[in-house]
């Protein structure tokens, strides 16, 4: 039996489940909350999604500034999260900022909606990182990346889009149509989960799509 292949199919399922669940919530009158994770509060595809996703009643979002695991040391990593909230300050009205903090064992708490959407700042899969995809699984997320070859492995494409991470996923958008066709060549679901958005008007695309998905 091949485990891995086991796994994301499971996932895949539970993933058309959150659907159901967002889509029930929806039919109640209840916003979809959507968590968008960065890493630095520059990142070039951050302030047109929030912007896209703030004017429309149908999504609630909020900005988290979370640790980047290759920062060497955790008083840089807390600078660098200071650094990254203060960034996230002039974000539209009705838009919560906030950074990811440590409990009392000196572990990042968890910022996960019980329900929603979130979007990553990379496809990572380091083991320490604990905003990576695979924190999702087997939670009532649909887990989103807006491909950026900025935030890709030091791999040639057709090798990083092989790896397992990106088959958690519920949704990879690109407006790179080179790295999309790749994608749909490479990727372990064969591009099922991939999404092509023109570059000009991605983030309102990116919104239009999970309104088309969630609000039917």
């Amino acid at each position: 039996m091949d485990v891995a292949r086991t796994a994301r199919e499971n996932h895949v399922e539970v993933l058309r489940e959150t659907v159901s669940l967002l889509r029930q919530s929806v039919s109640r009158g209840k916003p979809v909350d959507a968590v968008i994770l960065s890493l630095s509060g520059e990142e070039e595809w951050l302030r047109p999604l929030v912007d896209s996703l703030a004017r429309s009643p149908a999504f609630a979002p909020t900005v988290v500034a979370v640790p980047d695991m290759e920062t060497s040391g955790k008083s840089a990593c807390l600078a660098r999260l200071r650094s990254a909230r203060r960034k996230l300050a002039d974000l539209p009205h009705g838009v919560r900022s906030v950074r990811v903090r440590t409990d009392s064992d000196g572990e990042w708490r968890d910022v996960l909606p019980v329900l929603g959407i979130v979007f990553y700042p990379s496809a990572s899969d380091r083991s320490d990182f604990r905003y990576n995809p695979h924190y999702a699984i087997g939670r009532n997320v649909l887990p989103v990346l807006f491909f950026d070859r900025h935030s890709a492995g030091p791999y040639p494409l057709e090798k990083e889009f092989a790896r397992q991470n990106y088959a958690y996923f519920w949704k990879v958008f690109f407006h790179d149509r080179e790295a999309f066709d790749l994608y749909r060549r490479h990727s372990l679901r064969k591009g099922e989960n991939a999404v092509f958005v023109d570059n000009d008007n991605a983030a309102a695309a990116v919104a239009g799509t999970f309104k088309k998905c969630l609000l039917k």
